[in-house]
């Protein structure tokens, strides 16, 4: 039997991904468009409308026609929720949330809501999604509306400092990074960042406290965030001073060009009705995996050169020593050597992101050789992490130990749509599907984790038909993610004592990335928790629509660690806990690095006279002779081998 590729299409990259339209018709969907059934009027043709001519303003009846297609759209969003948001009983359990009633509080701010416009309804939308209090729950909406100011901030013990500062932006800005924002347009600035924080939760309170900083000074439509414009006077202490100086400024403001606030036109509603549309384009292989935050693009750095930011190539971890060698401009890593105080040599790589694939593979490999060649121990930088690829980050793992590593299981919330991928893949020859795929072979164990997955899935498919469950979700027992075990070590891999660093803004692969290493005791944590996005990302394309919302995005899997605790709404914990301090900020972070040099100690083996733990250092030279042997070369192929199959899956479209 032929497979159609689009069945079984999907990607390792966030961008790449095809979403998932579910075709189940939920009890809870069909009890929330009953709902709206009852509570919509009885409405006139758009014609009749147009002729009365009250598209003009937002009169009565106009009102209603609108209401109706928000009401359409999120009951449609509910159907989605229902049938395919894996962890919604862990939400009930910990936070009392429930979807009916998360439906019905969005659908009677919207009745209750005035001459409502399309950007009112992106609040509404927006906090429907938020009350999830789940950090891959998010959605976006078309807008060219933003407003930025050429600084960023970061809050520590009851305080908010600035922590960087672009010149080029506004030359004649008086202050420096370490100076203590005090005010922020007349009020105390804690107080408004209290007020951005009520916007970001109430999910986990230090991780939206500092989404709420990173807000302070960027606003996007995208995110349905209100936009500010025109001045705003500022209150800075200089570092080392009590004296408090103002300073004006404008926010950096671009307009709203598709004009939200305008009434609603006949047009709009006559070319356009398909408010409730999710233009997927079919359904993607769940188990290749996507876990990143979904919004963290609307708050990426205002410059490269922010440290602060999610994602960025560079952090605020100060240089840790003497520094002995680094990378060039050029490499996707921010990575050195450095020389302890007694002499010996650590590694340090900064990981930004899991958004990467081959080429980046391929740099950490070389790293990874240099590395094990030529230090004694390793610090990973994984903070400000937003995530990413499932397959990149296993295979970053498989650098990092020279024996298999337990991965993370999930429960996957599966429907027909999978069960039908699925029984169409496991009665497809490789010939056929290399062939349907433009690629010469599919390496037999990929093919081979791929016809597992499908048996699985209609392995539990066949019990829960056979044990219908009280809800109408189907979860799978707990299986693994990823498109070939990268969780086996590579032919190149690090061997010495490892330190991870994390802080609370690592979200989704920056949670998994450390419960690997730390489920597996290959490496020492150091830090504050991670975010706790424990799960998969269904990404839904919502266009075209009358309402400007562009896409959403939610949890399709509950992953469990190797002691059965969940990841959503915990994270990881830090063997060796930190908080960032007002000192710190003020102080080049002398006492963050003091505390991972204080840990290094904790976890490097005893100093050999004279000598690295290998007996003496390679040199260049002996790295790029080690570069060109046959394990590097194997891992190297393998590693484009694979890749060469992710690219050929991506660009599919059901």
């Amino acid at each position: 039997m032929d497979v159609s590729v689009s069945r079984i299409s999907g990607s390792l990259s966030p961008i790449g991904a095809q979403p998932f339209v579910p075709d189940v018709d939920s009890a809870q969907a069909s009890r929330a468009r009953n709902q709206v059934a009852k509570a919509a009027p009885t409405l006139p043709s758009v014609k009749t409308l147009a002729t009365a001519g009250l598209f003009d303003s937002p009169t009565s009846a106009g009102q209603a026609l609108l209401k109706s297609r928000m009401h359409d759209n999120i009951t449609s969003v509910a159907a989605a929720f229902a049938c395919q948001y894996a962890p919604a009983q862990i939400k009930n359990d910990t936070r009392n949330w429930q979807l009916e009633k998360a439906v019905a509080a969005a659908l009677e701010k919207i009745d209750v809501t005035e001459g409502i416009t399309i950007k009112d309804y992106h609040k509404i939308l927006r906090h429907f999604f938020e009350s999830v209090g789940d950090y891959h729950v998010s959605v976006r909406f078309h807008s060219t509306e933003s407003a930025s100011l050429p600084f960023s901030v970061m809050g520590a013990q009851g305080r908010v400092f600035l922590t960087y500062v672009d010149k080029e932006r506004l030359p004649g800005f008086p202050f420096a990074a370490g100076d203590e924002l005090v005010s922020f347009n007349g009020r105390p600035v804690t107080e408004v960042v209290d007020e951005l924080q009520k916007d970001y939760g109430p999910n986990v309170p230090a991780t939206d406290r500092r989404l709420a900083e990173l807000a302070l000074t960027k606003r996007s439509g995208q995110r349905g965030d209100v936009v500010p414009q025109g001045k705003v006077t500022i209150e800075v202490k200089r570092r080392g001073s009590d004296k408090v100086e103002s300073f004006d400024m404008k926010w950096q403001y671009k307009p709203e060009v598709m004009g939200y606030k305008a009434p609603v036109t006949l047009a709009s509603f006559e070319n356009l009705d398909l408010s409730s549309r999710h233009d997927t384009g079919g359904t993607s292989w769940p188990f290749l995996g996507n876990m990143e935050l979904p919004s963290w693009k609307t708050i990426a750095p205002q410059a490269e050169a922010d440290p602060t930011a999610l994602g960025g190539r560079e952090s605020y971890v100060p240089e840790l020593g003497k520094v002995t060698w680094r990378s060039g401009a050029n490499s996707p890593f921010n990575a050195y050597i450095f020389k302890t105080d007694d002499g010996r040599k650590v590694g340090y790589v900064r990981i930004p992101s899991y958004v990467a694939g081959q080429s980046e593979a391929i740099s950490f490999l070389l790293l990874v050789l240099r590395f094990q060649l030529q230090t004694d121990g390793l610090v990973i930088d994984e903070i400000n992490n937003p995530g990413g690829s499932v397959g990149y980050l296993q295979t970053l793992a498989g650098m990092l130990s020279d024996t298999p590593m337990f991965v993370p299981r999930h429960r996957v919330a599966i429907t027909q749509g999978e069960v039908d991928a699925a029984n169409a893949l496991v009665q497809t020859d490789a010939d056929r599907m290399a062939a349907n795929l433009g690629v010469a072979s599919i390496p037999p164990a990929l093919l081979e984790q791929l016809r597992d997955q499908a048996a699985f899935v209609l392995d539990q498919w066949r019990k829960a038909q056979a044990n219908p469950p009280q809800k109408e979700m189907i979860l799978t027992e707990p299986y693994q993610l990823g498109l070939g075990n990268f969780a086996e070590p590579s032919l190149i891999h690090y061997t010495k004592p490892i330190m991870v660093l994390t802080n609370n803004t690592d979200f989704s692969g920056g949670d998994f990335f450390p419960a690997i290493m730390q489920d597996n005791k290959r490496a020492t944590i150091l830090g504050t928790r991670t975010a706790g996005a424990g799960g998969f990302i269904h990404q839904v394309d919502c266009n075209p629509n009358s309402l400007g919302v562009n896409a959403y995005s939610f949890t399709g899997s509950v992953a469990e660690r190797i002691d059965g605790s969940k990841i959503e709404g915990d994270g990881v914990k830090p063997d060796i806990e930190y908080q960032i301090t007002a000192d710190d900020i003020q102080n080049g972070y002398a006492g963050y690095k003091q505390a991972i040099l204080d840990g290094l100690k904790k976890i490097l083996p005893p100093k050999r006279s004279g000598s690295s733990a290998l007996g003496g250092l390679l040199s260049d030279v002996e790295v790029e002779l080690a570069k060109r042997g046959p394990a590097f070369q194997r891992s190297e192929s393998q590693i484009r081998a694979f890749y060469a199959l992710m690219h050929a899956l991506t660009k599919i479209v059901p």
